[in-house]
């Protein structure tokens, strides 16, 4: 048995003692048996508009603008909330640190639903009617694998492919850097940070593919970018980033 396997093991044994010993209760007003409650999930404000991941000006689907296309590798940027409200916060924060399971299928939940408005008769709309879109989840290091038991943009990007039939492909760029918290970096340290930080184990697997990345949280673009970089050396196609929250970085 991998040591994969091992810690996803372990993760589960953990949630299932979590939930026995403490009951969730919803983050916003306390009512036990949620991680937020129907009524306090009215009170998150889905995002109002999209635009250029880049330069914030506003564009149809989140597109990179005509002045910024040529500067970043990413073509497009779909979030569903910004990450400054506190119950988006909670939520990604009681799923990732806390092991809070309920918090991840809200999430993943509320995401797909948005997704929605973008995807007729199974095509992506951003994408046009291009059929060969391969979805790819950020990977974290194999050290932070095993003290969390799992990827959050893994299982997203496994529910977001079952929804829409669209294929993933998890396995075919490691992480190879195991890199500092970009928490506290500014922009310019955090490009640094995670630079030469992945490999493309399987090339072939990206020609003539249309990429969909997908990871919880959006700052500064710097993880995604690096991604794109190297993703594009091998396919010539569109490149977008779906996660469920992004944070305003300066």
């Amino acid at each position: 048995m991998c040591i994969i396997t091992i810690a996803k093991i372990v993760n589960k044994i953990k949630i299932f003692l979590m939930e026995l010993l403490w009951p969730i209760h919803c983050l916003n007003c306390g009512q036990e048996g949620f991680i937020l409650c129907p009524s306090c999930q009215k009170d998150i404000k889905k995002r109002q508009h999209l635009a250029c991941p880049r330069c914030g000006k506003l564009s149809t689907y989140g597109a990179v603008c005509p002045t910024c296309c040529h500067k970043i590798h990413i073509d497009g940027l779909i979030f569903y909330a910004d990450y400054q409200q506190n119950l988006i916060k909670g939520l990604i924060g009681y799923w990732k640190y806390k092991y809070v399971k309920p918090a991840g299928e809200l999430i993943i939940d509320l995401l797909i639903q948005d997704l929605e408005y973008f995807v007729k008769d199974d095509e992506f709309l951003p994408f046009g009617n291009q059929k060969e879109i391969l979805i790819i989840p950020v990977p974290i290091h194999k050290k932070k694998y095993l003290k969390r038991g799992f990827n959050q943009s893994e299982i997203i990007a496994n529910a977001i492919g079952k929804k829409f039939n669209w294929p993933i492909a998890a396995s075919i760029i490691e992480r190879v850097k195991n890199t500092d918290s970009q928490t506290k970096l500014n922009k310019e340290a955090r490009k640094q940070n995670i630079a030469n930080a992945f490999r493309i184990k399987d090339a072939s697997a990206l020609k003539n593919k249309n990429i969909l990345l997908v990871d919880d949280v959006y700052t500064s673009g710097a993880t995604t970018e690096e991604l794109a970089k190297n993703i594009k050396k091998y396919t010539s196609e569109k490149i977008w980033v779906i996660v469920f929250a992004k944070q305003n970085f300066s």
